[in-house]
Order: structure tokens, then sequence, then C-alpha cells
């Protein structure tokens, strides 16, 4: 919160009540910022709000104050300075530019160049494929051995292993 500055602050400082503030940044047009219990405003409108206290302590009238303050078109922090190119700066400038360009290209030619080689290579380093025939699995024929009934008692009973069904 570097760039805004909180209303119990200002109202702290230039000893005037909240809804007098407030008003006032109605009157400059412009908008308080509330997080969570704290309303804030930007620095350029506390430093305008400043002057405007100054202005009614000395008897002028709150809209006319803010008429004032508005029209002395004070430098806000958000101004931003726009310098001008000489045009030597800009000649360099764009010669370094078309350098740049030019490096690049030849990149892309050196990258496309050595792709290739690469493709080259990896196919003469692959293995030939070789051509097998695989047969796919298939589980082998059991054929099951039947018994009479009491000798199924009789296996079942004495050793169980032999009711097993074997692939042999």
């Amino acid at each position: 919160m570097k760039e805004l500055k909180a209303i119990p602050e200002i109202v702290k400082n230039l000893k005037v009540s909240a809804d007098k503030i407030r008003y006032w940044i109605s009157l400059l047009g412009s908008k308080t910022i509330r997080q969570g219990r704290i309303s804030f405003i930007p620095f350029a409108i506390a430093s305008k709000i400043e002057m405007m206290a100054h202005l009614i302590r000395g008897g002028m009238s709150p809209k006319d104050a803010a008429k004032q303050v508005i029209t002395q078109n004070i430098p806000d922090e958000t101004t931003i300075t726009v310098a001008t190119l000489d045009n030597d700066k800009f000649d360099a400038l764009e010669k370094a530019i078309l350098t740049m360009a030019k490096q690049m290209n030849n990149l892309s030619c050196e990258i496309k160049e050595l792709k290739h080689e690469n493709k080259i290579f990896r196919l003469q380093l692959m293995p030939t494929p070789i051509k097998t025939q695989v047969i796919p699995w298939t589980p082998e024929v059991i054929t099951k051995i039947s018994y009479p009934w009491y000798k199924k008692l009789w296996f079942e009973l004495i050793s169980p292993e032999l009711l097993r069904v074997s692939s042999q």
C-alpha cells in the first residue's frame, strides 16, 4: 500500500472529520478504495485534499477550493514522462534491431541444417527392422478323465490330487 494513504491518517493530520474528507473526495471526482475496515485513497488525491483543507481554512467554500485545486494541474505521481528520441539514437536502435534480425536468420538456418544432419545420423544408427512371424499363445488342450462314482469318492477321501486335471 505504498501508493495509497488511509483516510484515518488524513483525519489525524488535518484534524477534520472523516465525513468531510469523503465529501471533498467526491468533489474532486475520485473514489475511495476499501480494504477491510479502512478506506484508502491515492497519494495524489491526498495531497489535493491537504491543499483543499488549507484553502477552506482560509475562508473558501469546499466547491470553490475543489475547482481551484483541480485547475492547478498538480503533477500526479502516476504521470508518465515521455522522452523524445533523437534521430541518431533512433538510427542506432534501428541498426541494432536489423543486426539482431540477421543473426536470428543465420541461427535459424544453422538449426535447420543441424536438425537435418541429426536425422541422417539417427537413421544410420537405427538397426534394420527384422521381420519375424509372431505366433500367438494358445492354451493347451486338457483331456478330462472320467472315473466311476466309487473311485471318485475314494480319491476324494484318500488322495484328492489324483482328481486334478493335468495337461499330460
